[in-house]
């Protein structure tokens, strides 16, 4: 695909370096020369100096013959220029970053007037990965599959967990193959476990399960302990003013503690069913004074990743049930996790993410089959949804008869109303939703990719 990237920051650059290195024809596009050069110098891509909202420069990037171009920049506004230029000059499809609120309720009007195809509205987005972090009980983050038939758990193997010890076999075994282990990520490195595999201490799996079959597991190993009911919110900005309408809507308390006296009017004027606290800076005396260790829950989302990592980091000092941060620098995220504060929130994640699925999306426009796509594991590893809307080689035979690639695996089968957790007998068939897990590596995009 002939791909241009407007705005060569921390996504826009992550971004890049994916599509350049899976061989598409990537132009990047930004003000800074020498982002632009450093960029160029180390990976197969066309660079150019400029404002990406002008035609002129736009031309020269080649917008008017490209299959995708994306907006990336900090200014929602030169985005969403950008996407409209870029669709005049003959772009096939355009993808637009916003942070405003305001362009949430605009996604309509955004797409048939300005011809955008994927508006992303990256606080919004944040705000309602941590609700549902949020609303899910302990220290577990789940998503969601197939409108919910299948969920999918994040945890953390403390010490004295019952699974420490077990294999991948004997612990699905266990539970009548009602579950299936999907990942392992182990010392920064996410597997897809084979089944004589053993979890160890500070592994952190992901489990597949029907709703009701995933809290059976969670409370027969403890892992349930107790519903979040009070947030502290440090830092608000957008995300936290959509996280406090969300957290509100669920019936939890909010205490917010804010660094901006103007933010702090807004915020007591907008809602009357919170308490919004003053603050000059953030310290330990503070946090304590405030209350910190009477919340089920403590969120900070400053913006600044060293003032999120020292409340996080005091917060699990304090035993808060739950912990999540707003992280936007990539390499943070492991040190979180060596400390055992597990839930990061990364805005450039989401967003990146969002963009694979539909760029992917594209390049399988014709059949259509993925239907969503999540990264886990510190974005190591796709979880996929694929839709069998056709009867494909591979369908209507044992999985144990098929070569299915390295570092691959299909997880489960919703078939109708059953919910179905793969094993090496089933037999894949037309109608069939299934989710596979797989190494980003592996360059899933059609089912058939799995096999070999």
């Amino acid at each position: 695909m002939q791909v241009v990237i407007i705005g060569l920051g921390q996504i826009g650059q992550e971004l890049a370096k994916e599509l350049a290195q899976k061989k598409h024809d990537v132009t990047v596009i930004d003000k800074n020369k020498e982002l632009i050069d450093n960029f160029t110098n180390k990976y197969e891509a066309i660079g150019i100096v400029g404002s990406g909202a002008s035609r002129d420069i736009q031309t020269k990037a080649r917008c008017d013959t490209a299959d995708l171009v994306i907006g990336l920049t900090g200014i929602d506004e030169i985005n969403l220029m950008s996407c409209l230029t870029a669709k005049y000059l003959g772009a096939k499809y355009t993808v637009a970053k916003v942070k405003s609120l305001e362009y949430q309720n605009n996604d309509v009007f955004l797409k048939q007037k300005f011809k955008i195809d994927l508006v992303i509205n990256s606080e919004h987005s944040t705000a309602d990965e941590i609700t549902r972090t949020v609303s899910y009980p302990s220290n577990i983050i789940v998503e969601h599959f197939f409108e919910s038939k299948i969920d999918m758990a994040e945890i953390t193997l403390r010490e004295g967990s019952p699974l420490i010890g077990m294999s991948i076999n004997e612990l699905e075994e266990r539970y009548k193959n009602k579950i299936k282990i999907g990942c392992i990520y182990r010392n920064e490195k996410a597997y897809i476990p084979t089944d004589t595999i053993q979890l160890k201490k500070d592994d952190t799996i992901y489990v597949l399960a029907k709703i009701i079959d995933l809290h059976k597991f969670l409370k027969k190993n403890k892992l349930i302990e107790k519903t979040v009911k009070s947030v502290l919110l440090v830092g608000s900005g957008n995300i936290g003013e959509q996280l406090i309408i969300n957290l509100t809507k669920i019936g939890i308390k909010i205490k917010v503690i804010e660094f901006n006296l103007d933010v702090c009017r807004q915020l007591s004027e907008k809602f009357d069913n919170i308490e919004v606290v003053y603050c000059e800076e953030i310290n330990s005396e503070v946090l304590v004074e405030e209350g910190i260790k009477q919340f089920d829950c403590c969120i900070s989302l400053t913006q600044n990743d060293e003032s999120n990592l020292v409340v996080s980091m005091f917060a699990w000092s304090c035993k808060n049930k739950k912990i999540i941060t707003k992280i936007t620098s990539i390499a943070y995220t492991s040190m979180l996790h060596n400390v055992k504060i597990d839930t990061t929130i990364s805005p450039y994640s989401i967003i990146l993410s969002s963009i694979i699925k539909y760029i992917k999306g594209i390049k399988n426009s014709l059949n259509n089959s993925i239907k969503e796509l999540y990264r886990i594991a510190n974005n190591q590893i796709e979880t996929i949804e694929f839709y069998i809307n056709k009867d494909y080689d591979f369908c209507n035979k044992p999985l144990c008869t098929l070569k299915i690639k390295p570092n691959a695996l299909i997880a489960s089968v919703v078939r109708g109303k059953e919910v179905i957790m793969a094993n090496e007998n089933i037999e894949l068939k037309t109608g069939d939703k299934v989710i596979v897990i797989s190494k980003v590596k592996n360059e899933i995009s059609e089912l058939e990719d799995v096999f070999y």
